[in-house]
């Protein structure tokens, strides 16, 4: 999943935290800060297996919100909602 929240707080190297609300659940992960080779801004890169309460978030409301340090951005959901079962079988290798 890749959005563009762009805040000039964040530096590349190191770790950067951020947050995933949806409704009323939400999601506190970290991540790599790493600069993006493409723009110059600073992208925050989680590695790992799927996590079940991303796709949670991506089912509990009408919209999605990121937020980074010094950073808040919106995304909307309607048009995620009818394929986030599909991604979310693909994941976790379920048919």
């Amino acid at each position: 999943i890749v959005e563009s929240v762009a805040s000039k707080k964040m530096s590349p190297g190191g770790t950067a935290s951020f947050k995933l609300t949806a409704g009323t659940a939400s999601l506190d992960l970290t991540g790599d800060a790493v600069a993006n080779e493409s723009d110059g801004t600073v992208s925050i890169e989680v590695h790992g297996p799927p996590n079940p309460r991303v796709f949670a978030l991506l089912k509990a409301g009408p919209s999605l919100v990121i937020e980074v340090p010094g950073a808040k951005e919106t995304i909307p959901l309607a048009a995620a909602a009818p394929h986030v079962p599909g991604f979310e079988k693909l994941c976790f290798g379920r048919r």
